[in-house]
C-alpha cells in the first residue's frame, strides 16, 4: 500500500495512537492506558513490527499499559526496535517510585532483548529514523523544559510532541500539553501546521489554546477522551468546543469508537469512526 495509516484508539480517559507504515505490516504506537485495545488493534491490523513505542509522559492515562503492551506484543506479534520514554516531574514518593518502577521495567525489556535498542528519553535531541518516506520529528520537550518541569506542579508540560509527515500532509501528537510547555514549544518557532491535530489533554483549555489551534491549522481535530473524562474531569472543556466550533474544523473523539485516517501523497480520507463529538 502506497499509504500510511494513523489511528486514535477508543481506550477511555486516556490516549493511545498507532501509525501503520505503507507496508502495512510496519507501525509505531505513541501511549496507552491499556494494553489489550492497543495489542488487540494492531493485531487485527497484521502488525507483526513496532519501530518504536513512545511514552509521552508517566500519567497512567497515557503509560500505564505500555510495558505490557511491549511484553505482549513480542511474545504474539513479532519485534519492537526503540522504547522512547519521557522524564518529567519526580517529586512526591509516590511519583519518584513509579517513575523508578517505570525505568525498571525499561531496563528489564532490554536485558531480555525485547526492545532491540536502548531505551532513550524523548526529547527534540531525540533522532527518529524515517520509514518509507514517512518523516518523525521529536519538537517537544528539550533539556531545559524538563529542568523547568522539576520545579513545576504540573507535569504535562514536559508532554512528548511529535510530527508525523508522509508526502505534504502531518500529524500533530501533543500528549497532554499544557499552558507553560505550549509557550516553550512555541518559542523554538518550529513549523507546527498540520492536517490533523491530536488535541491536547482530552479536550482540555487554557487560555493560549486559540493560538495553538491558529499556529496548528488542523483541517481535523481528535479529541480522546471517555465517559470518566465527561464526568469526572468534566473534559472536553465547553470553551474548547466552541472554540473548534466557531473555527469549523471537523472535530472527531475517542469516546464511542477509534477513530482512522488513510494519508497518501495526494490525501486524507478519514476512514472509520463518528463524528461523535456534538459541538
Amino acid at each position: 500500500m502506497n499509504f500510511v495509516k494513523v489511528a486514535f484508539l477508543n481506550v477511555g480517559h486516556g490516549d493511545s495512537s498507532v501509525i501503520i507504515f505503507p507496508d502495512g505490516k510496519t507501525g509505531a504506537v505513541i501511549d496507552t492506558p491499556k494494553s489489550e485495545v492497543t495489542f488487540r488493534y494492531l493485531n487485527e491490523k497484521g502488525v507483526n513490527s513496532l519501530k518504536w513505542v513512545i511514552i509521552s509522559h508517566t500519567h497512567i492515562d497515557h503509560a500505564e499499559g505500555i510495558i505490557d503492551l511491549i511484553k505482549r506484543f513480542n511474545s504474539q506479534c513479532g519485534t519492537i526496535e526503540t522504547l522512547y520514554y519521557n522524564c518529567d516531574k519526580i517529586v512526591t514518593c509516590e511519583n519518584k517510585n513509579r517513575y523508578i518502577l517505570l525505568l525498571r521495567d525499561i531496563c528489564s525489556l532490554m536485558e531480555q532483548n525485547i526492545v532491540k535498542n536502548s531505551g532513550k528519553p524523548a526529547t527534540i535531541l531525540s533522532t527518529i529514523n524515517s520509514v518509507e518516506g514517512t518523516a518523525m520529528k521529536i519538537l517537544h520537550p528539550d533539556h531545559d523544559d524538563i529542568t523547568k518541569v522539576l520545579i513545576s506542579p504540573n507535569r504535562n508540560n514536559a508532554s512528548v510532541v511529535i510530527k508525523v509527515s508522509f508526502g505534504k500532509f502531518s500529524v500533530l501528537f501533543t500528549g497532554d500539553l499544557s499552558r507553560e510547555g505550549w509557550k516553550w514549544l512555541k518559542s523554538r518557532n518550529f513549523d507546527l501546521k498540520s492536517d490533523i491535530l491530536k488535541y491536547p489533554h482530552h479536550g482540555g483549555w487554557f487560555e493560549s489554546i486559540p493560538e495553538l489551534i491558529d499556529s496548528v491549522n488542523p483541517e481535523y481535530v481528535i479529541l480522546s477522551y471517555g465517559e470518566t473524562s465527561e464526568n469526572k474531569y468534566k473534559l472536553p472543556a465547553h470553551k474548547t468546543t466552541a472554540c473548534l466550533t466557531e473555527r469549523k474544523i471537523k472535530t472527531f473523539s475517542t469516546k464511542i469508537s477509534h477513530q482512522e485516517f488513510m494519508i497518501t501523497t495526494e490525501l486524507i480520507k478519514h476512514l472509520c469512526g463518528s463524528q461523535s463529538l456534538e459541538v
